[in-house]
């Protein structure tokens, strides 16, 4: 070969070998790819703030919704922790002096105080009859007493007790019923109003 061609091979030979050592521009970004699977559902999110009309709860009374099958839900009432029962509120000296605005959450399931263990009929009892359940613990009852509203708490149930009611014009009689050995007498104890959680009424202020 001529001392020429190989000059001219060798300067093509360095020629390729640095343009193999030289990395080449980027070319653009392809079309995107079809859209993926949607992912599995993350948790839920913490509870927000309860909205301005929506009841919450106390110390003492728990909210009760109502739950539909669809989502939805209403409020139902209160549950009272203390003494376990649904309460309403309500005004336990309406139509009495000692009536005020104040609204308490007296319980929702209330036995008749109907009987009394005295002769002067000031020491009432609950009587049920044995075809009824017996008052469940705790359990409460009212009796209305010359038009106020008295709650008792339902104990213990007596024996051998001889029980009196008071009839309207004769007074204090003793109570006799037909069938005496299928009645239940129930030993109680008066609460005082202020057992039950009291409410008010709060104004908002005008936006």
């Amino acid at each position: 070969m001529k001392p020429e061609h190989i000059r001219h091979t060798c300067t093509f030979l360095l020629f390729s070998a640095a343009l193999a050592g030289c990395a080449g521009l980027d070319g653009q970004d392809g079309f995107p790819g079809p859209k993926g699977d949607p992912g599995d559902q993350g948790p839920p999110g913490v509870h927000g703030p309860p909205g301005k009309n929506d009841a919450t709860s106390g110390s003492r009374l728990l909210v009760r919704r109502r739950i539909g099958s669809d989502g939805s839900s209403a409020f139902e009432g209160w549950l009272d922790t203390t003494t376990g029962q649904p309460c309403t509120y309500k005004n336990p000296d309406k139509n009495t002096p000692q009536s005020t605005e104040a609204l308490r959450c007296i319980p929702d399931e209330l036995t008749h105080g109907n009987v009394y263990s005295d002769a002067a009929c000031t020491v009432p009892l609950v009587v049920a009859h044995s075809v009824l359940p017996p008052p469940p613990p705790p359990a409460y009852a009212w009796r209305n007493e010359a038009g106020k509203i008295l709650y008792l708490n339902v104990g213990q149930e007596l024996a051998n007790v001889t029980a009196y009611d008071f009839k309207v014009m004769v007074g204090c009689v003793v109570f006799a019923p037909v069938d005496p050995a299928s009645w239940h007498y129930y030993k109680t104890d008066q609460i005082q109003h202020d057992f039950f959680v009291v409410s008010s009424v709060v104004t908002d202020n005008p936006p």
